[in-house]
């Protein structure tokens, strides 16, 4: 899951993009979650995990976890422009707690702000020891980020079965988000204008 604005955003390449699937054996073992925009915050990444990469990882069924734990999303980074507060990187860092056992490496590897990676990563740790992460308020994915969702989700169709169930038309809200919930409540405020459509993406048949 990362910044990629159609491909303009650095590297400046299509290789991020949703289409990028992975090449023989390894075809659908390569997921890109595009976000072609800033801002991507807390509502954003809760619902990538929840509506694609936990019900992949789940089917996937891994041995070992390894966070590459950057923080160049985090609130206040100045390149990656996302805004991931601590509780949010706490958040999902519980989500991945269930799978492999617990088996689960948090490796520091970038981010370009030294508060935010000491607060989001003692957040993360904290988590990992058993502490409860912070309960977050009323969150919801943008309209932007569940079109890249729906993409990414569309490509792998064929190689998950998660992914060819009925797609995302609509980012649902999730409010009061603690250690031990989730609540999907029906979306009653108006979509947000996305002025950054993708252009023309193919479809997977």
């Amino acid at each position: 899951v990362h910044r990629y604005d159609h491909g303009r955003f650095y590297p400046s390449s299509v290789d991020g993009g949703p289409k990028e699937v992975g090449t023989d054996k390894a075809k659908g073992y390569n997921m890109n979650v595009g976000w072609n925009g800033g801002g991507m915050g807390d509502g954003d990444y809760i619902g990538v995990f929840h509506q694609l990469l936990l019900p992949v990882a789940y089917e996937f069924a891994p041995q070992l976890i390894i966070i590459s734990a950057g923080f160049d999303s985090a609130r206040g980074d100045p390149l990656g422009g996302c805004d991931i507060s601590p509780a949010g990187f706490a958040h999902m860092t519980h989500s991945l707690m269930a799978l492999a056992q617990g088996k689960i490496a948090l490796v520091l590897e970038g981010g370009y702000d030294l508060s935010a990676i000491s607060h989001s990563f003692a957040a993360c740790t904290a988590v990992l020891l058993g502490d409860p992460p912070q309960m977050l308020g009323r969150i919801s994915a943008s309209k932007r980020a569940t079109r890249s969702i729906h993409d990414t989700k569309r490509q792998h169709a064929s190689y998950w079965t998660c992914c060819a169930q009925s797609g995302i038309d609509r980012a649902p809200h999730f409010a009061s988000i603690d250690k031990t919930s989730l609540i999907e409540e029906g979306e009653d405020e108006e979509d947000e204008e996305d002025e950054d459509e993708s252009p023309g993406d193919d479809e997977v048949e």
